[in-house]
């Protein structure tokens, strides 16, 4: 994250329940986060309706962490990270030369079928 921050507007939307806020705000890796960049928390409680609804629950909550961008969010950059991702050291140091290169990027990591 230091190296996106660093020559990137970079903001991180954390999208969870809202009795998780202050869980959150609590850790050392929130902490460590706010040094480099803005960090939003957005509750996500009305999507969880149904267990069965997984798949339609994470869909709706990506979405939401970019739906107040409005028109803007057609020239940001939108990074998905689910909570099971596990990122390797350097990975955004990668993904910089990638991003300033191409006018347009799609990343899919992986397709879930539920």
């Amino acid at each position: 994250m230091p190296e996106l921050a660093a020559s990137l507007t970079t903001e991180v939307a954390l999208v969870t329940q809202r009795a998780l806020f202050d869980v959150l705000r609590g850790t050392e890796s929130f902490r460590r986060l706010e040094k480099h960049c803005e960090v939003r928390l957005i509750a996500m409680d009305d999507l969880l309706t149904h267990p069965g609804y997984y798949g339609l629950t994470i869909t709706w909550t990506l979405f939401r962490g970019f739906t107040d961008l409005g028109p803007a969010m057609t020239d940001t950059w939108l990074l998905f990270l689910n909570s099971d991702f596990i990122l390797a050291d350097g990975s955004y140091r990668s993904l910089l030369p990638r991003l300033k290169a191409y006018p347009m990027i799609v990343i899919e990591p992986c397709l879930r079928l539920d």
